[in-house]
């Protein structure tokens, strides 16, 4: 039986920046799923099995801090690395004071990201 692939749920409002870090987790073998806010991304932490969420703070809707404190709440095996272009940096740390596992500055970088998806994910093996 073939192993699982570990699962990235990126979560943005910008579909293109969801299309453009998928092809580079796919090829480092991460099953990618996709949600467009912080309510889209709990729908599917319901029905899918996700090892790591990838998420933006600013977000129409519910945002990415808000998105944490509920990840955090209802699947606290859920690893979450959490990134944002505004504010400085103070978005960053109160999500890593909320429960994300990892932080990233916009613009995200794949290669960037894949280390980060690793490293998260070691944590916990």
């Amino acid at each position: 039986m073939a192993q699982k692939l570990p699962t990235v749920l990126l979560v943005d409002d910008e579909a293109l920046v969801r299309h453009t870090l998928e092809p580079g987790l796919r090829l480092n073998g991460y099953e990618v799923l996709h949600a467009g806010d912080g309510d889209e991304a709990l729908d599917v932490l319901s029905a899918e099995t996700v090892d790591v969420v990838v998420t933006d703070l600013a977000m129409p809707g519910r945002e990415g801090i808000e998105t944490i404190i509920e990840i955090r709440r209802r699947f606290p095996r859920v690893k979450v690395i959490a990134f944002s272009g505004v504010f400085g940096n103070l978005c960053l740390v109160m999500a890593r004071q909320l429960g994300a596992d990892a932080t990233l500055s916009k613009p995200l970088r794949t290669e960037m990201l894949r280390r980060t998806v690793d490293a998260v994910l070691a944590e916990c093996a």
